[in-house]
């Protein structure tokens, strides 16, 4: 089939999926008990008309939308003008959700046509050819994903559009209008905006929500795939599947991230994971009522409940491995006492803390290599860094690589240090508590923006090489 062919196909099962469908459901916008519901969803059509011929006159912005109310509602004053404007605002916004929402409804219907390239084509190809599923398992030893959310103030949907959106998805699936129709009025009344700015903080919350509703789910439904077709060790030191977070560590692409950003943000990823653990063992604990189990059950329920519902455990560390033997015990006593009854909902639960662990996603730090470079020299300043010629900075690139000696030393973060030198400092004395807290994997990236050359590598690492105590 030529490709050109394939393209029209496509292009033809978009326009029926999603298209006529979105067609359809907008109608229902304008049955919505709101203020001018109706008069704006028929005014919106004449006013994107307006604009694209007022645009081909090459008319201001001001000028279209003047002439727009002079033709089509030329009894209301600036005010209401103004208040129009804003409705049609609100309109757009939720056809981009239920346009987005069809859309991703229809994903099964409008994607791919053949299986190249997917995991359902790796998997058919093996499971057509022991030879393809022997190359495959080879490949499969020195492959690792690794998908990072990074993620722009101005560029998400908050939680609570989130959660409409996907629930309108699950009923656009079955045609269920009478949902639809619901969940569409109830997000014609949620806000889309907050009032004010949203802090890197509020961005990172907004990023979890995809972590927690889809890629939990995701992520383990691919690996207990490929670890039933193929031969992968479950506890190679690379991980095949991983998660990277920018939001929350991320200095270079915004200035209002900190210390205390970076903390917060770590406990939010520690906290909903084990959220997500505690909802799978509640699943768990409905089903394995055997006697036996009673005392590991209920000490891994303490452990998932109160990491979930307490924000910052005072005593909080890398649980992974203490969970993991849990899990095992409980295992190995429904095989060799209640007949392996339920052993693959905990084997489901253990793959799924191998793969995140009391980290959820790799918290990465990054920062510009110009000021990595000013803390370095402040702490030449300040005899931080040890072992160094008094004219370091005046050295050939090769002369500064070699001089550098990576002496471990104890000292406080000075106070007279400026607030970007105290928040680089911190922050590399804090990522030793995340790992200790989450768990390796839970900060082991620190990425040097604008990275020039080697001596800006060599420099950072000789900052973590001193212990800093706060």
């Amino acid at each position: 089939m030529s490709s050109t062919l394939k393209l029209s196909q496509r292009e033809t099962a978009f326009n029926n999926e999603v298209v006529t469908r979105f067609e359809l459901y907008n109608s229902l916008f304008q049955t919505l008990p709101f203020y001018q519901v109706k008069e704006i969803g028929i005014l919106l059509p004449f006013f994107g008309s307006h604009c694209e011929k007022g645009a081909s006159r090459e008319e201001s912005p001001t000028e279209i939308i003047e002439s727009f109310f002079k033709k089509y509602a030329p009894d209301i004053d600036h005010r209401e003008q103004l208040n129009r404007m804003f409705r049609f605002i609100q309109y757009i916004e939720r056809q981009v959700v239920l346009f987005d929402a069809i859309e991703d409804s229809s994903f099964g219907k409008i994607g791919r046509a053949d299986d190249v390239g997917t995991l359902a084509g790796l998997l058919q190809s093996a499971a057509s050819s022991d030879d393809a599923r022997e190359k495959i398992s080879e490949k499969l030893k020195n492959f690792s994903l690794r998908l990072v959310l990074t993620a722009h103030p101005t560029q998400f949907y908050p939680s609570t559009v989130l959660g409409i959106m996907n629930d309108l998805i699950d009923a656009l699936k079955t045609n269920d209008i009478t949902s639809i129709d619901v969940l569409l009025q109830q997000l014609g009344k949620t806000p889309f905006f907050n009032k004010k700015a949203p802090t890197p903080v509020d961005e990172a919350v907004s990023l979890v929500w995809f972590l927690e509703n889809t890629l939990y789910h995701a992520i383990t439904g691919i690996q207990t795939k490929l670890e039933e077709e193929f031969d992968i060790d479950i506890d190679r030191s690379s991980q095949l599947l991983q998660l990277g977070f920018w939001p929350g560590g991320d200095r270079d692409g915004n200035p209002n991230v900190n210390t205390k950003t970076t903390y917060d943000v770590a406990c939010l990823l520690r906290q909903i994971i084990f959220r997500c653990y505690y909802r799978d063992f509640r699943v768990l604990k409905r089903r394995i009522t055997f006697r036996g189990i009673e005392q590991t059950m209920a000490a891994l329920e303490t452990l998932l409940y109160e990491n979930a519902f307490t924000k910052n455990p005072h005593n909080a560390k890398d649980l992974q491995s203490e969970l993991l033997v849990l899990l095992d015990s409980i295992s190995e006593t429904l095989i060799t006492s209640h007949d392996s009854l339920f052993v693959d909902i905990v084997d489901d639960l253990s793959r799924k803390v191998r793969l995140f662990g009391c980290f959820f996603a790799t918290l990465d730090i990054r920062q510009d290599s110009r000021i990595l470079r000013d803390v370095f020299n402040y702490g030449i300043e300040k005899g931080i860094a040890t072992g160094l010629p008094a004219n370091y900075n005046e050295l050939s690139e090769a002369e500064k690589l070699s001089s550098l000696k990576f002496n471990e030393l104890h000292f406080l973060t000075p106070e007279d240090a400026d607030d970007m030198t105290k928040d680089t400092l911190n922050t590399i004395e804090l990522v030793k508590h995340i790992q200790y807290t989450n768990g390796e994997k839970g900060c082991q990236r620190f990425i040097i923006s604008n990275c020039q050359q080697a001596s800006d590598i060599l420099q950072l690492i000789n900052l973590f090489m001193d212990r800093l105590e706060s």
